[in-house]
Protein backbone atom coordinates (compact mmCIF):
# COMPACT_ATOMS: atom_id res chain seq x y z
CA UNK A 1 0.00 0.00 0.00
CA UNK A 2 2.64 2.65 0.89
CA UNK A 3 4.13 1.68 -2.94
CA UNK A 4 1.10 2.45 -4.31
CA UNK A 5 0.96 5.99 -2.03
CA UNK A 6 4.39 7.01 -3.39
CA UNK A 7 3.64 6.55 -6.91
CA UNK A 8 0.48 8.13 -6.52
CA UNK A 9 2.39 11.52 -4.94
CA UNK A 10 5.06 10.78 -7.37
CA UNK A 11 2.59 11.37 -10.17
CA UNK A 12 0.88 14.25 -8.57
CA UNK A 13 4.28 16.07 -8.35
CA UNK A 14 5.44 15.63 -11.52
CA UNK A 15 2.07 16.83 -12.68
CA UNK A 16 0.67 13.74 -14.07
CA UNK A 17 -2.41 13.59 -11.41
CA UNK A 18 -4.29 16.39 -10.20
CA UNK A 19 -4.63 17.24 -6.90
CA UNK A 20 -8.54 16.16 -7.09
CA UNK A 21 -7.16 13.15 -8.91
CA UNK A 22 -4.95 12.38 -5.89
CA UNK A 23 -7.33 12.97 -3.26
CA UNK A 24 -10.01 11.10 -4.73
CA UNK A 25 -7.30 8.06 -5.29
CA UNK A 26 -6.48 8.33 -1.82
CA UNK A 27 -10.00 8.45 -0.23
CA UNK A 28 -11.08 5.39 -2.50
CA UNK A 29 -7.90 4.09 -0.84
CA UNK A 30 -9.11 4.74 2.99
CA UNK A 31 -12.91 3.28 2.05
CA UNK A 32 -10.95 -0.24 0.41
CA UNK A 33 -9.06 -0.72 3.43
CA UNK A 34 -11.83 -0.30 6.18
CA UNK A 35 -15.14 -0.98 6.32
CA UNK A 36 -17.42 2.48 6.12
CA UNK A 37 -18.71 2.68 9.43
CA UNK A 38 -22.99 2.08 9.87
CA UNK A 39 -24.78 4.92 10.93
CA UNK A 40 -27.65 4.23 13.53
CA UNK A 41 -30.10 1.50 11.94
CA UNK A 42 -30.55 1.33 7.96
CA UNK A 43 -27.79 0.34 5.50
CA UNK A 44 -23.96 0.21 6.18
CA UNK A 45 -21.64 0.82 3.27
CA UNK A 46 -19.03 -2.29 3.37
CA UNK A 47 -16.98 -2.10 0.47
CA UNK A 48 -15.64 -0.17 -2.08
CA UNK A 49 -17.15 -1.47 -5.49
CA UNK A 50 -15.35 0.99 -7.70
CA UNK A 51 -13.52 4.38 -8.62
CA UNK A 52 -15.09 5.82 -11.95
CA UNK A 53 -11.87 8.14 -14.01
CA UNK A 54 -12.99 10.45 -17.06
CA UNK A 55 -9.82 9.80 -19.23
CA UNK A 56 -9.34 12.03 -22.46
CA UNK A 57 -6.96 8.98 -23.93
CA UNK A 58 -9.10 6.45 -22.90
CA UNK A 59 -6.36 3.62 -24.46
CA UNK A 60 -3.78 5.31 -23.28
CA UNK A 61 -4.98 5.08 -19.69
CA UNK A 62 -6.15 1.59 -20.05
CA UNK A 63 -2.00 0.78 -21.20
CA UNK A 64 -1.15 2.84 -17.77
CA UNK A 65 -2.86 1.05 -15.70
CA UNK A 66 -2.76 -2.45 -16.76
CA UNK A 67 1.26 -1.59 -16.84
CA UNK A 68 1.98 -0.01 -13.24
CA UNK A 69 -0.70 -2.08 -11.32
CA UNK A 70 -1.52 -5.45 -13.99
CA UNK A 71 -5.40 -4.59 -13.90
CA UNK A 72 -6.99 -7.01 -16.56
CA UNK A 73 -9.94 -6.31 -18.64
CA UNK A 74 -13.02 -7.67 -17.49
CA UNK A 75 -15.25 -5.28 -19.45
CA UNK A 76 -15.23 -3.46 -22.69
CA UNK A 77 -17.61 -1.09 -24.23
CA UNK A 78 -17.32 1.89 -26.43
CA UNK A 79 -16.06 4.48 -24.07
CA UNK A 80 -15.53 2.25 -20.99
CA UNK A 81 -13.43 -0.02 -20.00
CA UNK A 82 -13.65 -1.98 -16.03
CA UNK A 83 -10.28 -3.29 -15.22
CA UNK A 84 -11.01 -5.83 -11.77
CA UNK A 85 -9.17 -4.98 -8.62
CA UNK A 86 -9.52 -7.85 -6.24
CA UNK A 87 -12.80 -9.92 -6.01
CA UNK A 88 -15.94 -8.00 -7.07
CA UNK A 89 -14.33 -4.19 -7.58
CA UNK A 90 -13.30 -2.38 -10.71
CA UNK A 91 -11.19 0.45 -11.88
CA UNK A 92 -14.27 1.66 -14.52
CA UNK A 93 -12.10 3.92 -17.21
CA UNK A 94 -14.15 6.10 -19.47
CA UNK A 95 -13.87 8.27 -22.49
CA UNK A 96 -14.50 12.16 -21.45
CA UNK A 97 -14.36 15.16 -24.00
CA UNK A 98 -14.73 17.33 -20.80
CA UNK A 99 -13.09 17.49 -17.24
CA UNK A 100 -10.76 14.63 -16.74
CA UNK A 101 -10.09 12.89 -13.46
CA UNK A 102 -12.02 10.91 -10.71
CA UNK A 103 -15.27 11.51 -11.68
CA UNK A 104 -16.83 9.21 -8.77
CA UNK A 105 -16.45 6.07 -6.62
CA UNK A 106 -19.06 4.11 -5.21
CA UNK A 107 -19.75 2.28 -1.66
CA UNK A 108 -21.27 -1.06 -1.82
CA UNK A 109 -24.22 -2.44 0.35
CA UNK A 110 -25.40 -5.89 1.32
CA UNK A 111 -29.13 -6.44 0.06
CA UNK A 112 -29.11 -3.30 -1.51
CA UNK A 113 -32.79 -1.97 -2.16
CA UNK A 114 -33.59 1.39 -3.35
CA UNK A 115 -36.21 2.58 -1.29
CA UNK A 116 -34.79 1.67 1.75
CA UNK A 117 -31.64 3.10 1.43
CA UNK A 118 -33.24 6.77 0.02
CA UNK A 119 -35.09 6.68 3.23
CA UNK A 120 -32.31 5.73 5.50
CA UNK A 121 -29.94 8.60 3.50
CA UNK A 122 -32.92 11.03 3.65
CA UNK A 123 -32.97 10.76 7.52
CA UNK A 124 -29.25 11.12 7.80
CA UNK A 125 -29.51 14.18 6.23
CA UNK A 126 -28.34 13.93 2.58
CA UNK A 127 -30.18 14.26 -0.61
CA UNK A 128 -29.76 11.62 -3.32
CA UNK A 129 -30.68 11.49 -6.45
CA UNK A 130 -31.43 8.87 -9.11
CA UNK A 131 -33.72 6.29 -8.61
CA UNK A 132 -32.01 2.64 -8.83
CA UNK A 133 -28.87 3.97 -9.61
CA UNK A 134 -28.35 6.65 -6.29
CA UNK A 135 -25.52 9.11 -5.86
CA UNK A 136 -25.03 11.85 -3.29
CA UNK A 137 -22.75 14.25 -3.42
CA UNK A 138 -19.93 15.01 -0.41
CA UNK A 139 -19.50 18.83 1.48
CA UNK A 140 -16.62 18.70 -1.15
CA UNK A 141 -18.40 17.87 -4.17
CA UNK A 142 -17.17 14.75 -4.43
CA UNK A 143 -19.81 12.13 -6.26
CA UNK A 144 -20.41 8.88 -4.40
CA UNK A 145 -22.55 6.45 -5.77
CA UNK A 146 -24.11 3.98 -4.02
CA UNK A 147 -24.50 0.19 -5.00
CA UNK A 148 -25.57 -3.08 -4.39
CA UNK A 149 -22.56 -5.65 -3.43
CA UNK A 150 -22.99 -8.70 -5.55
CA UNK A 151 -23.90 -11.70 -4.03
CA UNK A 152 -21.13 -14.16 -3.55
Amino acid sequence: MEGMIDNLIGAYESGRLSRRALVGVLAGLAFASSSAQAAAGGFEGNSLNHVNIASRDLEKSVEFYQRIFKLPVIMRAADTVQLGIGKGQHLSLQRSKGRTGMDHFAIGIDRFNAQTVIADLRARGAMPTGQGNLHVIDPDGVDVQLIGNQAA
